[in-house]
């Protein structure tokens, strides 16, 4: 009986007793328990022959995503990977991420440019972080942008919004241009983007981006912002 079995077992046997089953011995008791937990096994082996493979797959990164959440990363790694094999594209991302961030850029690396070669935002806009920076790989301004404008081109609001951090600033080979900067804070904004609302309040509160400084009118926005939270909050 393997270890799975038996620690399975530990928690199956004070669950019998308590119903009132009584076995003669801990030997047939563990037979009995070994049985109950083989019927459970059989079940979901059935339920899994049930899936298609594209539904098993979308399962095991689930699993992964969900194992993560918790902060069970040996799990989580376990399912990504898994699903990261039949080519899942977020499961090559996700895992990707991980490995990168854990110092294993050249196990990360190639998942992310597999994902990004799908046009997987995460592993777009992460890759643009990794050249940004030289994570792993040669510092390159150009290379970030082509990642991030790929990103943006497809809609992935991080981008954009580091696209527009980059103007203000004069990163990634960019002329600083605080005017653009500032319009694109704002359509992210006016899309509901959390993140570029809170950099123009700050923006009105200190004076930048052109704005003239104004505490008040941006207070009035930290709360316009909260009940606007709220409400959603309660909503969902």
């Amino acid at each position: 009986m393997n270890k799975m079995k038996l620690k399975s077992i530990t928690f199956i046997l004070p669950l019998m007793l308590m119903l009132g089953v009584h076995a003669e011995n801990t030997d047939s008791s563990e037979k009995l328990a070994a049985s109950v937990l083989e019927k459970q096994t059989d079940n979901v082996v059935q339920e899994e022959k049930e899936l298609t493979e594209e539904e098993q797959v979308q399962q095991w990164y689930e699993k992964g995503v969900k194992a993560h959440k918790v902060h069970d990363l040996i799990r989580s790694i376990k399912w990504l990977t898994k699903a990261a094999e039949k080519d899942h594209t977020e499961a090559q991302a996700h895992l990707g991420y991980f490995y990168v961030y854990a110092g294993e850029q050249d196990k990360g690396l190639p998942l992310m440019r597999l994902a990004a070669e799908k046009n997987n935002t995460l592993a777009l806009r992460e890759l643009a972080v990794a050249y940004g920076k030289g994570i792993g790989v040669e510092q390159s301004d150009s290379k970030a942008m082509e990642y991030l404008e790929k990103a943006q081109s497809l809609g992935d609001e991080l981008s954009i919004y580091a696209i527009a951090g980059a103007y203000e600033n004069g990163k990634f080979g960019l002329s600083k241009d605080e005017t653009l900067a500032k319009e694109m804070f704002q359509q992210l904004s006016d899309d509901g983007f959390g993140g570029a609302t809170h950099r123009l309040i700050k923006a009105i509160e200190e004076g930048q981006l052109g704005f003239t400084k104004d505490p008040v009118k941006a207070a009035e926005m930290k709360q316009a912002l909260r009940a606007k939270v709220a409400s959603e909050t309660k909503s969902n």
